[in-house]
């Protein structure tokens, strides 16, 4: 006998590949080796340290300025004008990890942009998505690891938050995702 029940699909979303598919999820151990083996300057790993411990886009961490970093107090501000949705700011405390990155990067500079372009001819001031993306690879490449992109980070964040309980809608405020489903989109079991 035939069951006509419908039951849900057992496969998972594919992996991230030529841009395509969803950012790989990182677990503790293999971001400890992207930040210890993979990234070689202490400025890309304050950059995804921020992706990763406040799971900000890409965009968002590259486009701070050194008043929105205030290490005094532990807090990292995320001006509403950066965010995708420009709809709120969202201040966030700097956990311990994250701090010490941050304490490392010495050449953080005073004022302006944290990650300043490299050439006066980038014309916002700040390394660009594309310079992220190449620094990410890199790093990537030196500790095998495949499947990763800058949205890897804020999906960590994402799914590290649900791991530990936190309600969808906490972790919906801290995140500033405009809708519930979106935001669950990005949680991995």
């Amino acid at each position: 006998m035939l069951d006509f029940a419908i039951t849900a699909p057992k496969v998972k979303a594919a992996r991230k590949q030529n841009g395509s598919g969803k950012a790989r999820v990182l677990s503790a151990d293999e971001a400890r080796e992207l930040f210890e083996g993979g990234f070689t300057r202490d400025r890309d790993r304050a950059l995804f340290g921020i992706c990763y411990f406040c799971g900000c886009r890409i965009g968002e961490a590259l486009q701070l300025k050194r008043e929105n970093v205030d290490l005094k107090l532990g807090v990292i501000t995320f001006p509403k004008g950066i965010t995708k949705g420009k709809i709120q700011t969202r201040q966030l405390e700097v956990p311990p990890t994250l701090m010490q990155l941050l304490e490392w990067y010495e050449e953080m500079p005073m004022e302006g942009y944290i990650f300043p372009a490299h050439a006066k001819a980038e014309k916002q001031g700040f390394l660009s998505t594309v310079q992220a993306h190449r620094i990410l690879k890199g790093a990537c490449e030196r500790v095998g690891l495949e499947g990763v992109s800058t949205h890897s980070f804020r999906r960590s964040y994402i799914t590290g938050l649900w791991k530990q309980n936190l309600s969808p809608w906490k972790i919906k405020q801290f995140s500033g995702h405009k809708s519930m489903a979106s935001l669950l989109e990005y949680i991995e079991s």
